[in-house]
């Protein structure tokens, strides 16, 4: 999992953070960046998954996305493209 944030463009301390939500042992972090492209704005979203094992939190799952804030079918790019992912469901 620390390969998959090192390969990340930008560095995830660029990254604000934006949410957590957890069950049990398991919890979803989101942080978000708005930079500019040629194009305009560019959303920039991290999601991790960690869980709960032996007493120290545990990198699961990493998710990465970014692009134009709005895509050429006239959707909004928003963080429910890492959160709808079923990586990162919270069960």
């Amino acid at each position: 999992m620390l390969r998959r944030v090192a390969s990340m463009r930008s560095g995830v301390s660029s990254l604000r953070f934006v949410r957590c939500d957890a069950r049990a042992r398991i919890a979803r972090l989101l942080y978000q960046r708005e930079g500019v492209g040629a194009k305009g704005p560019t959303p920039e979203f991290a999601a991790f998954m960690i869980h709960w094992d032996n007493g120290a939190w545990r990198i699961g799952w990493v998710g990465h996305a970014s692009g134009p804030a709005t895509r050429s079918n006239g959707e909004r790019l928003t963080a429910d493209v890492l959160i709808g992912d079923p990586h990162f469901a919270l069960e």
